[in-house]
């Protein structure tokens, strides 16, 4: 029997450097940083607009694997592919509230934060990943 998956990919900027956490025993660990992916469109009048969406991207390892933290920077351009998830919840005034969340199973950081903000001679050259 096949196996259908659900596979996201989204390329976008890295909103804050990462957080790791310890969830539970010593050998789950949950990278966390946030992705903004800017999108443009012209109406049907013409009218330009604008959107950013915001997707939480958890990446889960081992502990001895928490140093991947440190490839999460703000301002880097990263692709990564996981399962999307829309987490929703009723915030304390009752008004329902959703985030946006991707579990990490494959990323490759495209453009470093250092070398986002200076003009590179080859815009396509890939940074470090995984």
């Amino acid at each position: 029997m096949n196996q259908i998956t659900d596979v996201t990919t989204i390329i976008g900027q890295i909103g804050r450097d990462a957080d790791c956490k310890q969830v539970g025993s010593t050998f789950n660990h949950a990278i966390k940083f946030p992705v903004a992916i800017n999108q443009s469109w012209k109406d049907a009048n013409g009218n330009e607009h604008e959107q950013t969406k915001w997707y939480t991207c958890v990446l889960w390892v081992s502990e001895k694997n928490t140093h991947l933290k440190s490839y999460f920077q703000k301002g880097s351009l990263i692709m990564v592919k996981g399962e999307a998830l829309c987490n929703a919840w009723l915030n304390k005034d009752g008004e329902l509230q959703s985030q946006l969340e991707l579990r990490v199973n494959e990323w490759k950081v495209l453009r470093k934060a250092a070398q986002t903000k200076t003009t590179q001679s080859d815009p396509w050259a890939l940074g470090d990943g995984c």
